[in-house]
């Protein structure tokens, strides 16, 4: 399973990474990915993914590759927090 890095924060400490920004709904409609060596994510696939966290009065928006990657979804800064060094 993929999820936007912002919806999760990692715990060194435990070795653990913890998505406590994802409720069932999204849990549930996040679209499986399979592993493929040396092939990437596809963007669509990234906007299926996406789809499960925003707000739903912005469920249907489109998104230009400048602003897909500023939402805080893909904030790293949430994600590493006090861990990053």
């Amino acid at each position: 399973m993929i999820v936007p890095i912002g919806v999760a924060r990692i715990v060194r400490d435990d070795k653990v990474v913890i998505a406590d920004g994802i409720d069932q709904n999204a849990l549930r409609n996040i679209p499986t990915y399979r592993y493929q060596e040396n092939t990437p994510i596809q963007s669509e696939y990234e906007e299926k993914v996406l789809a499960n966290f925003r707000d739903k009065d912005q469920t249907g928006s489109t998104t230009t590759d400048d602003d897909f990657y500023s939402s805080e979804h893909f904030n790293e800064d949430r994600f590493y927090g006090r861990e990053r060094k």
